[in-house]
């Protein structure tokens, strides 16, 4: 028997950011559909993405991958652990959020480094209060 298959699928609610929000802006206008598929793949089952490591020096450990228009783009997510503003009035239970990170070309690691560097720019924001 294969576990992976037995494995029960995590519906998870979708949220961008400003940037990934600008990244599936700026996608051709033929890839749109591609990727909205890809998301609400997503949308049924958090875990559906294939676990990223470390990309060429980056870590993106916390991050999973899934694969679009042939295979030469990527969305980049994470699972966020605040989850508890998003509670499912019928079951009572925290549903997960996938952030997405980052949407982009595979080619030349462009859009792991770029996940990279933002998840590095929220660690600083988040972690330090520099207005307060």
């Amino acid at each position: 028997r294969n576990d992976e298959n037995l494995k029960e699928k995590r519906k998870c609610n979708i949220q961008f950011t400003e940037q990934s929000k600008a990244d599936f802006e700026k996608l051709p206008k033929d890839l749109i559909q591609d990727c909205i598929k890809q998301l609400e793949k997503l949308e049924h089952d958090i875990e559906v993405g294939k676990k990223l490591r470390n990309q060429q020096g980056r870590d993106l450990s916390s991050c999973r991958k899934l694969y679009f228009a042939e295979a030469t783009y990527r969305i980049v997510y994470r699972e966020l652990n605040d989850n508890t503003k998003l509670v499912l009035e019928i079951e009572k239970t925290p549903m997960p959020v996938a952030e997405i990170v980052a949407i982009g070309e595979r080619e030349g690691m462009r859009v792991y480094k770029e996940a990279s560097e933002r998840i590095s720019e929220n660690a600083i924001t988040q972690n330090k209060d520099y207005d307060k």
